[in-house]
């Protein structure tokens, strides 16, 4: 009697823990993503810069140094 409640107790033990591992699943899931970079701000106000400056330097051109 004694080793069929041992063969019982330790059945249920290993049935128990088999389903508990098998009802925890963790998945995980990386993307990557790019990394856009915006230069267009800058490039605008150099543009800007030279266009405000380009009489300047058309200026300088045509003046004679002593």
């Amino acid at each position: 009697m004694r080793s069929i409640l041992r063969l019982l107790v330790t059945t249920f033990v290993l049935v128990f823990t088999g389903a508990l591992s098998s009802c925890f699943q963790v998945k995980t899931h990386h993307t990557i993503d790019p990394i856009t970079i915006n230069m267009n701000v800058a490039v605008k106000v150099d543009r800007e810069l030279d266009k405000m400056f380009s009489d300047l330097d058309a200026q300088s051109s045509t003046m004679v140094t002593p």
